[in-house]
């Protein structure tokens, strides 16, 4: 009744996480997946194939974003560390929704030139220098608005590092990375006031929202199809770090 689809009390719970049709339970990486029909969205003119990622790699970040509106105002400044398949439409729908400078980071060459074209005002490599360069870039306080894509302990790290004051500091990658901080304010390796939300999926109306941008060409997304013939391959070229987007199945 709330809108909050990604918590529920009874398949997910207070450690879990919801469960999810397709992911899991019901079908998945298969020919057909079930799921009830009041789940189904309209795509209208767009390509099932093309537009598959918003379920997951749309959804996830704008769930993120919205969750730090507050904080995205005209001329703030967000960014956006690890530019693949969550990151890559991040940046878009950042650029599509907000009026924010963004700069963005990854250590991928090939994902930088991309990032540009994307929207991003300020491309970095994520390197050791890259907190100081922020802090260079917002005189000394930070960035409103930090998004996490990747969420190895590096990236923790340097989100922590650039957030300014009262920013939003949104944790989405799930590579294993912590942050460990305490009440008492000289020990605190975060400024006053920061927001930690460890972001998860999303809602039907983020989904709503991202198939509404793709309708009107404001996201792009990289795609690389697979055979399901071909899915171990797939994997291996993830895990390689061979593929830029996102990876789509197809029966």
């Amino acid at each position: 009744m709330e809108g909050r689809d990604n918590v529920c009390s009874t398949v997910g719970g207070r450690n879990g996480y919801p469960t999810t049709p397709g992911l899991g339970p019901q079908g998945g990486m298969a020919e057909f997946i079930k799921v009830e029909a009041r789940f189904l969205e309209p795509l209208g003119d767009l390509a099932p194939v093309r537009v598959a990622p918003l379920a997951d790699a749309g959804l996830t970040p704008m769930h993120a974003i919205n969750g730090a509106r507050h904080r995205l105002t005209p001329g703030a400044t967000a960014v956006v560390i690890g530019l693949g398949g969550l990151g890559h439409l991040g940046l878009q729908i950042l650029t599509a929704t907000t009026g924010t400078r963004i700069i963005a980071l990854d250590t991928d060459a090939e994902k930088l030139k991309s990032a540009s074209r994307y929207g991003a005002d300020v491309v970095l490599a994520s390197d050791a220098t890259a907190a100081e360069q922020i802090l260079e870039l917002t005189q000394g306080y930070g960035a409103d608005a930090v998004f996490d894509f990747v969420g190895v302990q590096p990236t923790v790290d340097l989100a922590a590092q650039v957030i300014a004051p009262d920013g939003a500091l949104r944790l989405v990658g799930l590579g294993g990375g912590s942050l460990t901080y305490a009440a008492e304010p000289s020990t605190v390796p975060l400024p006053w006031g920061v927001d930690v939300r460890r972001s998860f999926a999303g809602t039907r109306s983020d989904q709503r929202q991202v198939i509404d941008l793709a309708r009107h060409g404001k996201i792009d997304i990289e795609v690389v199809p697979y055979t399901l013939e071909d899915g171990v391959q797939a994997f291996d070229d993830l895990e390689a770090g061979r593929i830029v987007g996102r990876i789509v199945l197809t029966p």
